[in-house]
């Protein structure tokens, strides 16, 4: 399934990592990776699951989409990552799932000399201060249970999920307490 939407031999994709490498390289350059899609592609709780590319084309994406274009350029410069998902609730039963419902959250882990980076690149700043969420993690040390909106804990985590595939191209979730 995540290759069909981590398509790292777009030409669209090409073309920005190339613009990327020539001036960062390390932490600098997954920091600034991270930093473009998080506030320069539009967080759209409705958008539809779409390809990287067509997240980096159109401007905008929901989480899953968004995290699948920091994934798809992280590979490209061949950084060693993963995109992961936990299932969780949002609390306020209107800002996401608009529903009592849990949901699957998307995110990357880099692993970046023995050192764990976990991003989340959903939240645009404009999005951010018009659902007045305060994130309470720095950018390499995402936890879900770090967005509130007042006091009021955004999500709560169901539990953990690793997302990927089997030889057969089958969907499998690996559930993790």
């Amino acid at each position: 399934m995540i290759d069909y939407y981590c398509d790292v031999k777009n030409e669209k994709i090409i073309n920005y990592i190339g613009m990327l490498s020539e001036e960062y390289f390390g932490l600098d350059l997954i920091r600034k990776v991270y930093t473009y899609v998080k506030n320069s592609i539009y967080y759209d709780p409705f958008s539809k699951d779409q390809k990287a590319s067509e997240t980096l084309v159109m401007g905008r994406g929901d989480n899953f989409s968004k995290n699948v274009l920091l994934y798809t350029l992280l590979k490209a410069l061949n950084f060693n990552c993963r995109l992961e998902e936990e299932i969780v609730k949002d609390n306020t039963r209107k800002l996401i799932s608009r529903k009592d419902e849990v949901i699957k959250w998307s995110f990357v882990k880099v692993i970046f000399f023995n050192r764990d980076i976990t991003m989340d690149a959903s939240f645009d700043k404009s999005y951010i201060q018009a659902a007045r969420i305060k994130n309470k993690c720095r950018y390499d040390e995402f936890n879900i249970e770090g967005y509130y909106i007042e006091d009021l804990k955004l999500f709560n985590k169901m539990q953990n999920v690793n997302c990927s595939e089997d030889k057969n191209n089958e969907e499998k979730y690996i559930f993790q307490k």
